[in-house]
């Protein structure tokens, strides 16, 4: 017996990210020297160090300062020191609300675009409590530029767009107003002064968009070593920054999280595990980026989002063939819609019609299917079941005037059963 299934659906899985903290100013440094601290450079024991993202493996500033950073669609890959995080250009960024507002500063962070770049690109900006602008991007060739005061900005000669790594930093003094750009250690020349873009935000610093985080201008490539400071750097702090010693990160040792209610372990806290105490399946629970929550990381040759597929959907790859995977504790099917409609459980894969993949899923969770009126995600030759359980997290835009279908079961009797508006 089998049955015509049509799903639209919106499923999204929480990522729990770990946090980890240290201490900042001349003694966090001090100490940090002699027992391997993971701040690096050779002036960020000044006070004045605002904020700084190691991405090591979270997103939390490490400066002590509690500015800590939430993840909007990006995964962590090899960094310039240790690891950083790689966005995808299309709405990829990390943003930190109530960042302190900044008179005189300086913004540096290491990144390597991944080919060469065709748009505005943002870096690190900080919009502050006056939508006050300050920051480095990239413009629409790969030059890098400033942007600074009440929207203005001016730009470098050189690109930077070449899959290699580079240290952009730019500083702005307030009382002079005036504004440096230096790539790789050296200040370099800037073209004359131009308007930028006003964005309105409130107090808060983004990091791999421009301020306005509109998917059309945001970075491809991967960002590391961010790091914010309330003062201007001299050039030779910053070759200092540029040159300095780079020492390993020596991450916290934690005890396995246990869930009191279910009694299950879960070794790397993504809040899966192999036995499914804790959620869906963790095919790996000693690495939390593997799990049934995350998006797949082309190109690294790792079933990263437990689906049975390695690298789909890669541009350029053949599509791989999927690795058997049983149901989950009598779950048949399930889509995360992470960029496909394939089905996470097993072989029941969709076929779309019409539906768009977008980021904004529902907040942490990855990405979701948006569909207008007509589209819809469509199974068939499924098994028939006689007791069923569907499930969806959805998102109207604006009002519903009319019978709308979210999940619908037909089985081989023409029987309906499902959830719908």
């Amino acid at each position: 017996m089998k049955k015509k299934v049509t799903f639209v659906l919106v499923l999204v899985v929480m990522l729990v990210f770990s946090m980890s903290f240290i201490s900042a100013g001349w003694w966090g440094d001090f100490w940090g020297r002699i027992f391997g601290g993971d701040i690096t450079g050779d002036v960020v024991a000044r006070d004045s160090l605002v904020a700084y993202y190691g991405f090591e493996s979270n997103f939390n500033d490490s400066s002590g300062n509690g500015h800590h950073g939430k993840n909007n669609g990006g995964n962590f890959a090899a960094g310039k020191s240790g690891l950083g995080v790689i966005l995808g250009g299309d709405g990829d960024h990390v943003n930190v609300w109530d960042f302190p507002n900044l008179d005189s500063w300086t913004i540096g962070a290491w990144i390597r675009t991944n080919g060469s770049i065709s748009r505005w690109s943002g870096i690190v900006e900080h919009i502050d409590s006056s939508d006050y602008r300050g920051g480095i991007d990239l413009d629409i060739v790969g030059k890098p530029y400033i942007v600074y005061g009440n929207d203005r900005y001016k730009y470098a000669i050189g690109e930077v767009d070449d899959s290699e790594w580079h240290y952009i930093v730019g500083t702005y003094n307030f009382a002079s107003g005036t504004s440096k750009l230096y790539v790789d250690g050296e200040e370099v020349a800037l073209g004359s002064e131009k308007a930028a873009s006003h964005y309105t935000s409130t107090s808060e610093l983004v990091i791999g968009c421009l301020g306005s985080k509109k998917l059309g201008n945001c970075f491809k490539g991967v960002i590391d070593e961010v790091k914010v400071w309330n003062y201007v750097l001299d050039a030779g702090e910053i070759r200092g920054e540029y040159g300095g010693d780079v020492p390993p990160v020596e991450e916290p040792v934690e005890e396995e999280p246990v869930d009191n209610e279910t009694g299950c372990v879960d070794i790397d806290g993504d809040g899966f595990n192999v036995t499914s105490g804790c959620g869906l399946v963790d095919c790996n629970d000693a690495i939390f980026l593997i799990n049934p929550g995350v998006s797949e990381t082309c190109n690294d040759s790792v079933d990263n989002n437990c689906n049975g597929w390695v690298d789909e959907n890669c541009t350029g790859l053949p599509e791989p063939e999927p690795a058997p995977k049983p149901g989950i504790g009598g779950l048949l099917m399930g889509y995360e819609f992470e960029g496909n409609v394939n089905d996470s459980v097993g072989d029941n894969h969709g076929v779309n019609y019409g539906g768009n993949f977008v980021n904004s899923g529902k907040p942490g969770f990855g990405k979701a299917i948006n569909l207008s009126a007509g589209d819809y995600v469509n199974v068939q030759n499924v098994s028939d079941s006689n007791s069923w359980t569907v499930s969806a997290w959805v998102k109207t835009i604006g009002a519903v005037a009319s019978w709308t279908g979210l999940v619908e079961q037909i089985d081989s009797s023409s029987k309906r059963r499902g959830i719908h508006l």
